[in-house]
């Protein structure tokens, strides 16, 4: 049985990490690590090795994370769907990778109004919660690919404004990583 203490007994980061997180941090070898790595696209994602994952299932576990991170200085990366094409960007050797596969909830609120789209959701599942309901929101074609990783790497901006069938989609704020891990969308009727 691995021992997860000894299998990286120099990277004083993920020990901290391992103290305030216990199960939320993995390491090489285990299949929860194992998982998160074969989830990347690219190969060259796969063939890195970071020292340790954290994966953090509420937004204070990814506050806390961070808060260590910067504290000690680790090198740090952020994994949303996993469809970065480049070594390095969501993941890189001997670092600290937040995996936020656990943070992949949408829900809408009581009006239906305003959809909290999870870090870690990916596009097929925003779209299975919001057709139901008549509203729609444009962003990848490929159901596997990560809202946060489209949004941040420049397909949406900030703020966007699309009008279609009397529908309104609104991108007002981007919530990610250190105070709360939610996308927050702003959907309306245009009458």
């Amino acid at each position: 049985m691995l021992n997860i203490h000894d299998t990286n007994k120099g990277n004083f980061q993920c020990d901290r990490l391992h103290d305030e997180l216990n199960r939320k941090v993995v390491y090489l070898g285990s299949i929860q690590y194992n998982t998160t790595i074969s989830g990347f696209f690219s190969g060259q994602c796969r063939d890195d090795t970071p020292s340790c994952i954290v994966q953090p299932s509420r937004a204070e576990d990814v506050a806390r994370a961070v808060t260590i991170l910067v504290k000690y200085g680790c090198q740090s990366s952020v994994k949303g769907g996993g469809h970065t094409p480049w070594a390095g960007a969501a993941s890189f050797n001997g670092g600290v990778t937040i995996d936020m596969a656990k943070l992949d909830t949408t829900t809408l609120n009581h009006d239906n109004t305003v959809a909290s789209i999870g870090a870690g959701s990916r596009w097929g599942e925003v779209y299975n919660t919001l057709i139901p309901t008549g509203y729609v929101i444009a962003g990848g074609r490929d159901s596997t690919v990560g809202v946060g990783g489209l949004i941040l790497g420049g397909m949406l901006k900030s703020r966007l404004s699309i009008a279609s069938d009397g529908l309104t989609v609104t991108c007002r704020r981007l919530l990610m990583v250190c105070s709360c891990p939610w996308l927050c969308l702003r959907l309306g009727r245009e009458l």
